[in-house]
């Protein structure tokens, strides 16, 4: 904060200094200074400010050449203008600290003669003041909030207000802050204290005191109950929450209004000597500590309700009534309201249906035999209907009459079903008429029960009688049917079925009937009559040989059974149709047997399919490869389909082809190679030391140099043939090095067979010379063994020979042998 201060100057003195005239008077004088303001011990404030002035003077110079430097305690230069003309230098200090302060003004001639006079003083703060303190709110209780606010604040130097609230309760530190820290209670006396500050300085302090009141209850509402009410029922009137901050004990009155006036009631509770129908009741429940009054809380308002009629004991007469009855319906009602009359009415159901009427009386129209009927009386006092009153009755039954009985067929025969029709009716329309039967059969009773009577119970020529019982559950008519007498009964077949199914050109077909029997146990016989295409073919026996029928026709069978009285109904079998017969299963072979990668793959056809239906057939390919259906590339070179280019096949695959005949509607069986598996089109067997023979002399113990026959013998080396096919071709290769003989031309053999000759070049008589491949084929191969150690040889003569490895063909390889295929 940046405080100006200056102190008026009021007036001064004025120096003059008188100069002689030019004759010398001696040496000068040093020049002279007087500081007048501020005056020396001055109390100075912050509203005020700071001016300092002085009278400046010197025998030779003028006032205004004279140096001027004004100085503080601490010796830093505060102000050096020059004085006046006068002899006035001062200046203003703008921003003293505030504490004492000794400034010097030293004053210098032009000969450098000084003079030096200080002045002390002090600087002061003005303290802030405030007009009034207040605690609020004026009359606080326990539930208040209390705070400390304050007014008035001014301050000379215009700094903000840093004023402090300090608190007293009852006498006792607080705490500080506008808002009060502690807690309170009733009685309790808080005092605020502020005491205005602005940074610096505290002014006076100022006081507000106030003492806790008391808090009335608050109730938070009050319930009228029951609701609705009615004549004869007592209301009460039930509080709600109630609280009290100073957790006093709390106390209710109680006040009673009907339709807006004073009951004269204090208690909670009113009975109904004190309203009637229509009055509207109010409850005002008032809380009080005993000390303050809570506010009244009004209930509810409950209006009495209208108090609806009884009816008292209904009557039906006649008790038992039936269906040529009225009946009719007593009843008597009573109010609790003595000035209502009420009105009865009447309701009727008949089995739990409305049949519309309102009088008192019901005629048999609406009612049937075991209807219950009921008759509901209730009645109403022209604002409410009470509760009805009812009284039941059921309804009489009356007797079920039987008007006919008959049997089915009239004529029957062993292996019918008897059937006993029977008509009845009853005059209560809602009753349901159970029918009974028994039969007898020549007077004897067999126990059946049911309304038919199979054949198992009778036979030809016996009689056969049914008696029919009607009931309702209380009355019984009864009525015995005429007598029929059993006639013979043709035999009969549930079906007739054709074996072989499917079948096929060649096939004899079967015609068997099924279920054959005869209810009079009559041996039965059979006739056949066959259909070809709905044609007759002429055989009338149980069998139908192939030269009747061709693939596609229909063919059936009707048979017809015979007890050698009667013919029974004849049955048809269901139309067999004669089925393709597919081709068979073509013998198929692979060629070659022996693929390389370079190979074409053929499946060849070996032995062609036959076709019964003598149907012109054609074959359908299909490859595998590796067990996986082949969906690549195919060619033909005699069926569609039947060669695998070599640009599909990779070493170490196995195929295989499958083949199958099909006459343009099925397709027959397949028939299937065996499985081969794809040779590469060379094999090279490298060979290492250990495959050597006879090359036992070395030159150096370096792993893989140069070793050499010792001069003494045929020399070469094995492998074991892995591809287990024979070959087309050998080529050895050798890493020719020590060779100490003019003699080139060699013999070499293959597992002791001459495999033709050739002559070795190059080579030098000393270990590790340098070495060239030597690649030649060998003339005859056919001692080749497939699948096992083969070994080649290499006649010496009297020279000393020996091969180096080769490190372009592999770590220590010696030689190699090119198979291929």
């Amino acid at each position: 904060m940046t405080r100006r201060t200056s102190l008026l100057l009021l007036g001064f003195s004025a120096f003059s200094a008188c100069k002689g005239d030019n004759t010398d008077t001696g040496p000068s004088a040093a020049p002279h200074v007087e500081i007048t303001l501020p005056e020396e011990g001055a109390t100075l404030n912050a509203s005020e400010q700071v001016l300092f002035e002085a009278l400046v003077s010197d025998d030779v110079d003028a006032p205004d050449a004279l140096g001027i430097a004004w100085t503080d305690e601490d010796g830093a230069l505060l102000n050096d203008d020059p004085a006046d003309a006068a002899g006035i230098a001062g200046f203003t200090w703008e921003e003293p600290p505030w504490g004492d302060h000794v400034v010097d003004l030293t004053v210098t001639d032009a000969d450098g003669l000084t003079s030096t006079a200080s002045v002390t003083f002090t600087f002061n703060n003005a303290p802030p003041t405030i007009d009034a303190v207040q605690i609020v709110p004026e009359a606080p209780t326990v539930s208040d909030n209390l705070r400390c606010t304050w007014s008035g604040y001014a301050d000379p130097e215009g700094d903000p207000d840093q004023c402090v609230a300090a608190w007293l309760l009852n006498g006792n530190p607080a705490g500080e802050g506008a808002d009060f820290p502690g807690r309170v209670a009733r009685g309790d006396e808080v005092t605020c204290t502020v005491t205005p500050y602005d940074g610096y300085s505290e002014g006076e302090p100022l006081s507000d005191v106030v003492v806790i009141d008391n808090n009335p209850p608050v109730l938070d509402g009050a319930t009228l109950s029951p609701d609705p009410a009615y004549e004869g029922d007592t209301l009460s009137c039930s509080v709600g929450t109630v609280s009290d901050e100073d957790g006093d004990p709390v106390t209710f009155r109680y006040a009673w209004t009907v339709s807006g006036v004073d009951a004269g009631v204090s208690g909670s509770s009113l009975d109904s000597d004190d309203f009637d129908k229509g009055d509207r009741v109010v409850c005002t429940v008032t809380p009080t500590d005993g000390l303050t009054d809570g506010a009244p809380v009004e209930s509810n308002a409950v209006t009495i309700g209208n108090t609806a009629p009884t009816v008292g004991t209904v009557s039906l007469t006649p008790a038992a009534p039936t269906e040529a009855d009225t009946l009719s319906c007593q009843a008597n009602a009573s109010d609790l309201d003595p000035a209502d009359s009420p009105s009865l009415s009447y309701a009727w159901t008949v089995n739990g249906s409305d049949p519309g009427i309102t009088d008192s009386t019901l005629d048999s129209g609406h009612f049937d035999k075991g209807h219950e009927v009921r008759c509901t009386v209730t009645a109403d006092d022209g604002a409410d209907t009470g509760s009805g009153q009812s009284a039941p009755v059921t309804v009489v039954n009356a007797a079920p009459v039987i008007s006919s009985v008959s049997l089915t067929p009239t004529a029957p025969v062993e292996g019918d079903t008897l059937s006993c029709t029977a008509s009845a009716s009853d005059l209560d329309p809602a009753d349901t008429v159970r029918l009974t039967y028994a039969w007898t059969v020549e007077g004897s009773d067999p126990g059946v029960t049911s309304r038919t009577l199979s054949s198992s119970w009778f036979s030809r020529d016996q009689e056969v009688t049914c008696t029919v019982t009607a009931s309702d559950g209380t009355a019984i008519d009864v009525e015995t049917s005429a007598t029929v007498t059993v006639q013979n009964s043709a035999p009969t077949l549930t079906g007739v079925t054709l074996s072989p199914d499917p079948a096929y050109e060649g096939d004899t077909l079967t015609c068997t009937p099924q279920g054959g029997a005869d209810a009079d146990g009559d041996g039965v016989d059979y006739s056949y009559a066959w259909r070809v295409d709905n044609a007759d073919p002429g055989p009338t026996t149980a069998t139908l040989g192939s030269t009747y029928f061709d693939r596609d026709q229909d063919v059936n069978c009707t048979v017809t059974p015979d007890d050698g009285d009667l013919s029974g109904a004849a049955v048809t079998s269901a139309d067999l149709t004669i089925s393709n017969t597919p081709p068979t299963a073509p013998a198929v072979s692979m060629s070659p047997a022996s693929p390389t990668s370079a190979d074409d793959l053929v499946c060849d056809l070996d032995t062609a399919s036959t076709d019964a239906d003598n149907d012109s057939i054609s074959y359908n390919v299909y490859w595998t490869v590796d067990s996986v259906t082949h969906t690549g590339t195919t060619t033909t070179t005699t069926i569609s389909g039947d060669t695998v280019p070599a640009s599909e096949l990779s070493a170490g695959e196995v195929w295989q082809c499958f083949m199958e005949g099909d006459d343009g509607t099925d397709a027959g069986p397949q028939g299937s190679s065996a499985a081969v598996a794809v040779l590469p089109q060379e094999l090279i067997y490298d060979i290492t030391r250990g495959d050597l023979i006879d090359q036992n002399s070395t030159c150096s113990t370096t792993a893989y140099a140069s070793v050499y026959n010792g001069c003494t013998g045929d020399w070469g080396f094995t492998w074991t043939d892995t591809a287990v096919l024979p070959p087309v071709s050998v080529t050895v290769e050798l890493n020719h090095g020590i060779m100490c003989s003019s003699s080139t031309a060699k013999a070499p053999s293959l597992n002791g067979v001459s495999a033709g000759s050739f002559s070795l070049t190059g080579g030098t008589c000393e270990c590790d010379p340098a070495t060239s491949v030597v690649s030649w084929s060998l003339t005859n191969i056919s001692g080749y063994q497939v699948g096992t150690t083969n070994t080649f040889t290499i006649n010496a003569g009297s020279s000393c020979e020996g091969i180096t490895a080769n490190p372009s063909w592999g770590s220590g390889i010696y030689a190699r042998v090119i198979v291929g295929y």
